[in-house]
């Protein structure tokens, strides 16, 4: 799964065709319109990409959703037209067709209150909830407001499955803990941290709201005995 905020919408169902095949059809497609920080700005400029303001990357990435379920979902054999304010397509042939069928899971994420969860309702397969948030309770009121959105958009909230991403910082003990976290600037930033145990417990807590997926934002990929820790003692063994 790769994020895509405001890049061309054209070459994304190659790309996703390209990387399914390489993935045995592991691939998803997860969008956001970006960070609310203009110094964002600094990492796009250096890939020639525009960066909008954020009314305006909202405005581009629904039109984006648009133009891909509405690709992926053209029969083979025939065309696809969209003509929005960004993107306008005629006669488009909706090819290649994804791997996966009907089309990649879609995840729409993002912490907002209105727009959000009115393009995951409306789009996506998966709601996720980023960092940073203030915890448990702010997942709850995250996931209720995208339930809320598709009873508006008429979709029975069940077929929307939810999730979050947490900074997770896991150790032996209190002081591995500690010193996991100061070794990868991560003190004090940290949504779940403690002993394996105490990961597990933190991770049902989102279990029990809803959450059916929870991705693990680890500080510092080159800690290694960090990662098997989490796989062997967290993962496994919930």
């Amino acid at each position: 799964m790769w994020v895509r905020r405001v890049r061309p919408v054209g070459p994304l169902p190659r790309l996703h065709r390209e990387r399914a095949a390489r993935s045995d059809g592991r691939v998803g497609d997860a969008r956001r319109p970006g960070p609310r920080d203009v110094d964002d700005q600094a990492g796009r400029d250096g890939e020639h990409i525009p960066f909008p303001p954020l009314r305006e990357r909202f405005a581009r990435l629904e039109e984006q959703l648009s133009v891909l379920t509405g690709i992926w979902a053209t029969p083979p054999g025939g065309t696809f037209a969209f003509d929005g304010r960004y993107y306008c397509l005629e006669d488009c042939p909706a090819l290649p067709k994804p791997v996966q069928r009907p089309h990649p899971p879609i995840v729409v994420g993002g912490s907002g209150h209105r727009v959000t969860p009115s393009l995951a309702a409306a789009y996506a397969d998966e709601f996720n909830l980023p960092p940073p948030f203030d915890g448990v309770d702010a997942a709850g009121a995250a996931f209720a407001r995208v339930r809320e959105a598709c009873t508006r958009h008429g979709r029975d909230p069940a077929t929307l499955a939810l999730s979050v991403t947490l900074t997770t910082i896991c150790g032996r003990n209190a002081a591995d803990v500690e010193r996991r976290a100061h070794a990868s600037g991560a003190a004090g930033l940290a949504d779940v941290s403690g002993r394996p145990e105490e990961v597990r417990d933190a991770l049902a807590r989102y279990a029990g709201l809803g959450a059916s997926r929870v991705y693990l934002r680890i500080p510092d990929l080159h800690d290694l005995e960090h990662i098997e820790l989490l796989g062997t003692r967290v993962v496994r063994a919930g």
